[in-house]
């Protein structure tokens, strides 16, 4: 899968945990998209791994402080 089909199947992964229309390519981090707060974070994983079909570790979830990261690991794990 490559970073583009990553970056597209994350933002409907945005739309279908937060009910936000989230472009990727434009945000650098978590606090420019209000409905991602502790709750959100957990909702938008869970969401990730169904859609994506992986599994995050509590150190990898620690990493993701900005979208970059998100996507890098996404990617990563799905391939």
């Amino acid at each position: 899968m490559s970073v583009e089909d990553t970056i597209v199947q994350l933002n409907e992964c945005f739309e279908d945990a937060l009910n936000a229309k989230v472009d990727l390519n434009n945000v650098k981090n978590s606090y420019e998209i209000e409905e991602w707060d502790s709750l959100g974070h957990m909702m938008l994983i869970s969401v990730i791994e169904t859609k994506f079909n992986i599994k995050f570790n509590i150190q990898e979830l620690e990493e993701i402080k900005d979208i970059k990261k998100l996507i890098s690991l996404t990617n990563e794990k799905a391939n």
